[in-house]
């Protein structure tokens, strides 16, 4: 399984992923302009998919594409996340967190539960 955590604005998108399988880690931006790109790099993807990405009434045509691509899709509520992220990085001084990370976090963190709305 690779889990993705989706930093999705109008114009790109900045993610992260982990493949469990390998452990490989990696980031990418995405630009939205070109939207063949972004669906080839989805589709090129195997094995099953879970994309962490916060609710936006922007995101439909991508929440559109990763439904027929058999993508699992989890929604956050960005106050949440940001604030978990905020307490981590108290924590960790001196560690700054990557874009794209917050949702990749909270995805881990819920990785083996039943819920699809991420809180």
């Amino acid at each position: 399984m690779k889990i993705i955590g989706c930093d999705f604005h109008p114009g790109y998108q900045q993610i992260a992923m982990l493949d469990l399988v390998t452990g490989e880690m990696a980031e990418k931006a995405l630009c939205h302009e070109k939207k063949e790109e972004v669906r080839a790099f989805y589709v090129g993807l195997e094995g099953s998919v879970r994309v962490g990405i916060e609710a936006s009434g922007q995101s439909q045509w991508f929440e559109r594409m990763l439904a027929e691509l058999g993508h699992e899709v989890w929604f956050g509520d960005a106050a949440k996340i940001r604030a978990s992220c905020e307490r981590k990085q108290r924590r960790l001084p001196g560690v700054t967190q990557a874009p794209g990370l917050d949702l990749f976090i909270h995805s881990l963190k819920v990785s083996h539960s039943a819920q699809t709305y991420i809180s």
